[in-house]
């Protein structure tokens, strides 16, 4: 029982390091990151105040896919730990999920903005 809290811990440490290095860069003034973007010629296509709506609504739906990601995530350390074979089916359903509801809720922040 011992390792498994440390394993968690280590692996939830490494995953919230990951998480706020992602909003430090898409919240820099940076504007490589943004080009970057996936969506490069949506969002060139929007004005100035729009541009800002959009990039803070954009990270905004990057940390609930991460946050809707995180107790999957720990349920399959667990699972693994209690030498259960469907850690994998928990992990692949949170992937699944978390990146669905990235998806629909990208496309329903486009919508709005168009």
């Amino acid at each position: 029982m011992d390792n498994i809290v440390i394993v968690v811990t280590i692996v939830n440490l490494i995953y919230f390091v990951i998480w706020i290095g992602i909003n430090k860069l898409r919240n820099s003034n940076i504007t490589f990151i943004k080009d970057w973007d996936n969506g490069n010629d949506f969002y060139e296509s929007l004005s100035e105040n729009d541009k800002k709506i959009y990039w803070k609504q954009d990270t905004h739906i990057l940390n609930i896919v991460l946050l809707i990601f995180f107790p999957f995530m720990n349920l399959a350390l667990f699972l693994i730990d209690n030498k259960n074979d469907y850690w994998i089916i928990c992990l692949v359903t949170g992937l699944i999920l978390s990146c669905i509801l990235g998806v629909l809720m990208s496309i329903q922040l486009r919508k709005r903005l168009k």
